[in-house]
């Protein structure tokens, strides 16, 4: 069974299956609440909606903006969109431990596919980072059963420098601050009272690149 109508060699020109090495679920998730809903259209990598029009917001990632003409943007979109085609399947995750709707009302939540090409599930949150198609974002306030598996994808997609990653220097120094979200260039105005790390080392405590200075470049 499946909710794409691509082929695994599809899929396989992206990368290969060792690509859902953290995306796949051979079961289906534990720990969330999972409703079933039909793709509607995909606006972007963390972005589509299902039926009646129903905008979600792919949960503790963030994709490249098209409006903003970002690197690989529509690639990410293209990727979601094989993942997510409109009229197909997808299985909406959620936790009680996190918040159902974000302040523009869009349901936040795990989107889950039927695997191309074998039984199981594909997480598409998790399968974006992976492929380097996204980054984590505000998941240091996430704390349920995929957090673990979302910072190692990230890890992996950073190790192999995929697509967003690949000028990415780790080793400059940016800001955090303790109770905050993001990381910062030095000197930004967007953050007072800040502490200097890299950008590795901001990346593994889970903090995303701050959209107003955009300390990634």
């Amino acid at each position: 069974m499946g909710c794409s109508s691509s082929s695994p060699d599809t899929h396989r020109k992206e990368g290969s299956q060792r690509d859902f090495q953290f995306s796949y679920h051979p079961q289906p998730p534990k720990g969330l609440l999972l409703e079933k809903h039909t793709v509607d259209h995909v606006y972007d990598g963390d972005t589509l909606t299902i039926e009646n029009r129903i905008s979600v917001r792919l949960l503790g990632i963030d994709a490249p903006e098209i409006s903003e003409n970002e690197p690989y943007a529509k690639e990410s979109r293209d990727y979601c969109r094989k993942l997510c085609p409109r009229g197909g399947t997808v299985l909406l995750g959620f936790s009680e431990k996190n918040e159902r709707h974000d302040k523009y009302g869009r349901t936040l939540a795990y989107v889950y596919v039927y695997h191309p090409s074998k039984s199981g599930y594909i997480c598409v949150n998790m399968a974006l980072v992976e492929m380097g198609l996204a980054r984590l974002y505000k998941l240091r306030r996430v704390k349920d059963e995929n957090t673990n598996a979302m910072r190692e994808a990230q890890k992996k997609a950073r190790r192999e420098k995929r697509k967003i990653w690949k000028k990415v220097n780790e080793d400059n120094i940016v800001v955090i601050t303790h109770n905050g979200e993001a990381f910062h260039r030095v000197g930004a105005s967007c953050v007072v009272n800040a502490s200097k790390v890299t950008v590795g080392e901001a990346l593994d405590q889970l903090y995303a690149p701050c959209r107003t200075c955009k300390p990634l470049g």
